[in-house]
C-alpha cells in the first residue's frame, strides 16, 4: 500500500512534465527500475494513472480558477462563435506572405494578444508545469476545433487557451521579425542598385564632361579681353555648364563617388516603404537586449535609471 501511494505521487509529478500517457509511462518505468520496485500489474497501473490524471486536473482547475475575471472572459471570447468564425481561428491562421495586408493582420493579432501574453508569462509558472507540458496544452488548442474546445469545462478551456496564446504570440513575433528582415533586405538591395546606377551615370558624365573641361582650360587664358562679369560667365558656361563644375572639381581633387550618400538619398525616397512595412513592426515587437550579464546591458540599465539632466551630463 505504501509503495502504491509512492508510485501514484510520482506519477502525479511526472504528469506536470510529461502530460502524454506514453511519455509519462516510459519515465515511470525508469523510476521503478531505479527504486527497485516491482512493476505493478496492468490493472493497477491503469487505476493509478487514472487517479493521477484526475488529481492533476483538479489541481490545475483550482489554480486556473484563481485567474482574474477579466482574463477569464478574454480567454472565453477566443472560442465563442461570432458570425461563423471564432477569434481562435483568426489567431491560428499563419501569415501567408510579406505583403502589407498580411503584415498588418499579423501586427493586429500581436497587439490584441499582448496583454494576455504578458499575463501568461507571469501566471503559467505558478502552475508548476514544464515547457513540454505547456506546449502540449497549447497544441491541443491549436489543433482542436473551437466547437470541441467549447465542450470542455471552463477551467480546461482557459488552460488550453492561455498556453496557446503563450506560444502563438511568440510565433507571431517570429513572423514579424522575419517580415522586418525580408523588407529591410529588399530595401537595402534596392538602395545598392540605386547607388550603382547613380555611380554609372556619374562616371559616364565625367567622360562626357572632361573634353569640355579641356576646351575651357584652353579657352580661358586666350579669352577675349575686356569682357565684363556677365559676358565672361556667359562665355564660360557656354563651354562648360555651371552645374558640371562641382563634379569635375571633386574628380580633380581625387574624390570618388559617394556611394553611402547615394544610398541615403534612396532611403529618404523610400520613406513610404518604411512607413508601410517597417514602422508597424517596430511598434508591435518589444525589442530587448538578450545578454543580461553584459557590460553594455548593465550600463544601459544604469543610465536609464538616472534623471534626464544627469544623463545629459
Amino acid at each position: 500500500m505504501e509503495q502504491i501511494i509512492q508510485v501514484e505521487a510520482h506519477i502525479g509529478e511526472l504528469l506536470r512534465y510529461y502530460p502524454k500517457v506514453h511519455d509519462a509511462f516510459r519515465q515511470l518505468l525508469v523510476y521503478l527500475d531505479n527504486q527497485k520496485i516491482v512493476i505493478p500489474t496492468y490493472r493497477s497501473l491503469q487505476d493509478m494513472f487514472t487517479q493521477s490524471f484526475v488529481n492533476e486536473r483538479d489541481r490545475l482547475d483550482q489554480l486556473i480558477l484563481l485567474m482574474p475575471l477579466g482574463q477569464q472572459e478574454q480567454l472565453s471570447e477566443l472560442i465563442d462563435r461570432e458570425d461563423g468564425i471564432t477569434k481562435l481561428n483568426i489567431i491560428r491562421a499563419d501569415q501567408k506572405n510579406f505583403t502589407y495586408t498580411a503584415i498588418s493582420a499579423e501586427v493586429e493579432k500581436a497587439l490584441e494578444l499582448e496583454g494576455l501574453y504578458k499575463f501568461a508569462k507571469g501566471f503559467l509558472p505558478t502552475l508548476l508545469l514544464s515547457k513540454n507540458a505547456i506546449r502540449y496544452y497549447a497544441d491541443i488548442a491549436g489543433q482542436y476545433a473551437a466547437s470541441r474546445l467549447r465542450r470542455l469545462d471552463k477551467p480546461q478551456q482557459w488552460l488550453h487557451g492561455l498556453c496557446f496564446i503563450y506560444y502563438r504570440y511568440q510565433q507571431i513575433m517570429d513572423n514579424l521579425i522575419t517580415s522586418f528582415m525580408y523588407h529591410t533586405r529588399a530595401i537595402t538591395v534596392d538602395a545598392k542598385a540605386y547607388a550603382k546606377k547613380a555611380a554609372g551615370e556619374y562616371h559616364s558624365g565625367l567622360v562626357v564632361d572632361l573634353p569640355k573641361l579641356a576646351k575651357f582650360l584652353k579657352w580661358f587664358p586666350s579669352r577675349k579681353s575686356g569682357l565684363d562679369h556677365d559676358e565672361l560667365n556667359q562665355a564660360a558656361y557656354k563651354i562648360l555648364p555651371e552645374g558640371q563644375f562641382p563634379a569635375l572639381a571633386q574628380f580633380l581633387q581625387g574624390s570618388t563617388f559617394d556611394t553611402k550618400a547615394s544610398m541615403r538619398e534612396f532611403y529618404f525616397k523610400s520613406s513610404r516603404s518604411f512607413a508601410l512595412y517597417l514602422r508597424p513592426i517596430l511598434l508591435a515587437v518589444p525589442f530587448v537586449f538578450y545578454k543580461s550579464g553584459s557590460r553594455y546591458f548593465c550600463e544601459s540599465l544604469f543610465w536609464a535609471s538616472q534623471p534626464k539632466q544627469a544623463a545629459k551630463t
